[in-house]
């Protein structure tokens, strides 16, 4: 009688290598923005305007919603009107509730980080509701090594896409500055 064992090893050797490489890895998916998460913003002093439903933080502002820091040294928050009638509601699917923030004016030394990048301007603009960041005014956006430069910047949180308009005091008037280094694969070359 023969014995198969021997042979079913051999086979079973010889096929595991290949197995091993017929899948090559799935990256994981970019992370998107959690527009549903809570924004937290912390300063050093706080003014309400409640009749004007606005908010104003000063000095060492800094706004955080889930993975995302925007800074400034001044930030306005205006939120939508509480009246008594949304109040008795309860928050449904379909719109934003009472109270909830709807716009964030930044302005002064503002910066915005993420994940995957930063940007740096003067002033700037955070649309809560459409997850849509605007900065002005020597802007500087930021991805590794690579760099932009220009007058504005619209950042969406949701998309990842990001659009640099203008131009600063380092390019010519009304361009944009790009610098793209390419990505150094052999590590012993400086």
């Amino acid at each position: 009688m023969f014995d198969f064992r021997p042979l079913f090893l051999l086979i079973c050797l010889s096929v595991l290598p290949y197995g091993a490489y017929a899948k090559p890895p799935v990256p994981a998916p970019a992370q998107k923005h959690d527009k549903h998460a809570p924004i937290d913003i912390t300063s050093d002093t706080l003014e309400v305007f409640q009749a004007e439903n606005r908010a104003v933080f000063t000095g060492h502002v800094v706004a955080i919603q889930a993975e995302d820091r925007l800074k400034a040294d001044t930030m306005t928050v205006y939120y939508r009107k509480q009246d008594d009638a949304a109040a008795k509601k309860k928050k449904t699917s379909t719109g934003p509730e009472a109270g909830a923030i709807k716009k964030i004016d930044a302005d002064g030394n503002v910066f915005l980080s993420t994940p995957t990048e930063t940007a740096s301007g003067d002033t700037g603009t955070y649309e809560v509701e459409q997850q849509v960041i605007h900065l002005n005014n020597h802007v500087v956006l930021t991805r590794g090594q690579n760099v932009l430069k220009g007058d504005k910047l619209t950042y969406n949180l949701d998309t990842g896409k990001s659009v640099v308009t203008g131009g600063t005091a380092d390019a010519k008037p009304g361009r944009v500055h790009a610098l793209f280094v390419p990505e150094n694969k052999d590590k012993s070359k400086p």
